[in-house]
């Protein structure tokens, strides 16, 4: 009999292990892939403050900073396998209706594996890297003679062209004396970017690789996603989110709402702390015009000095940049980055060849 009752247990336990092997084998199979997902980092999540795609949220706000010229216009991310992620990105510029520029890549737990990127054209950067360092003027006439060949340059455009343009000054400005120079040298001129003080001009001789980082003048070229209302991050974040904006905010000078935005900006990417951990993960292969530990450093400089401008990304005609460059009031560089050729009537097949404009 108690040989027969240890039996009976054996068989008993043994059907328990072949029914609980069962069980998991049949959660690892249908909820693997979750349990994988949950432990990595999933692009296509939402956040505090998105209901999903954090990833490209995040994104744009760090082009925001980096990119003058390129507007996100459409975007996509598939999941390929588990905490793998397929990741399509396509930009348009400005001033053109066709021409695109895209970036294909992968995230496999929380790495970007194998990417495959068209990189930005660092013209858009022109003037920028230079004057972040130094100042032409200060050394030497290279400035004036610039200028002086880029008007010999637009005489053979169209007075219907339109030009993409990196101007930086003899001097770092406020948002005040940028507006007012604006208002008297450039007033058809729209700004789409404004290039900002992130560090002391260099010493001559000293190697320093940040790059230029600034500001859009508007919260431009994005992707919509649809976003949560969270009281205590529009506090910490102010004016991060357009639709987030209080009545009282509102009513700010202009001023003080694009620097507010920028400290957001900066507050809010330095606690990625997720997404700096891919670029992290992908030195020399898909890294960022800008690391998160420049971020901090920059964004401790503006606090302690103050938010100053040395540049602005303009599009404007070729007709208000001849009368810019001749007024010359308080220019450094004057860089066109794109130019946009509208034929007029009788002009068809006889456009000039605007690319010598690229490269001076």
């Amino acid at each position: 009999k108690i040989q027969a009752g240890v039996k009976q247990k054996s068989r008993r336990r043994n059907l328990l292990l072949i029914l609980g092997s069962v069980l998991v084998t049949i959660l690892l199979f249908f909820g693997g892939r979750w349990l994988v997902d949950y432990f990595y980092y999933n692009p296509a999540a939402g956040n505090q403050l998105v209901e999903k795609d954090s990833y490209i949220f995040n994104r744009q706000l760090l082009n925001d900073l980096t990119e003058p010229n390129l507007d996100l216009k459409s975007y996509q991310i598939s999941q390929s396998g588990p905490a793998a992620y397929d990741i399509s990105e396509i930009y348009r510029r400005p001033l053109q209706d066709s021409g695109t520029v895209t970036r294909n890549y992968q995230i496999e737990k929380g790495r970007l594996i194998n990417p495959t990127v068209s990189p930005f054209d660092s013209r858009d950067l022109d003037g920028f890297f230079e004057a972040l360092f130094s100042r032409s003027s200060e050394s030497s006439g290279d400035a004036e003679a610039a200028r002086q060949n880029l008007r010999e340059n637009l005489k053979g455009l169209p007075q219907s062209t339109y030009l993409t343009v990196n101007v930086t000054f003899d001097k770092d400005l406020s948002f005040t004396e940028l507006e007012d120079w604006k208002t008297y040298s450039a007033p058809q001129a729209e700004a789409r970017w404004y290039a900002i003080r992130t560090l002391p001009l260099a010493k001559s001789g000293s190697i320093v690789t940040y790059p230029p980082v600034g500001i859009s003048a508007f919260q431009r070229g994005r992707a919509v996603l649809s976003t949560k209302e969270n009281k205590q991050l529009a506090e910490k974040y102010p004016l991060l989110l357009e639709n987030n904006l209080t009545s009282q905010q509102s009513s700010w000078s202009e001023e003080k709402k694009l620097t507010t935005r920028l400290h957001s900006t900066f507050s809010y990417l330095l606690d990625q702390s997720d997404f700096w951990n891919l670029y992290d993960s992908a030195k020399g292969l898909s890294t960022p015009t800008v690391t998160q530990s420049q971020l901090q450093e920059m964004s401790d400089y503006l606090a302690k000095n103050g938010v100053k401008f040395y540049g602005v990304t303009l599009e404007l005609s070729v007709q208000e940049l001849m009368g810019l460059l001749d007024q010359n009031d308080g220019l450094d560089l004057v860089t066109v980055t794109g130019v946009n050729v509208f034929p007029l009537s009788g002009q068809h097949g006889q456009l000039p060849d605007v690319s010598h404009l690229l490269k001076e």
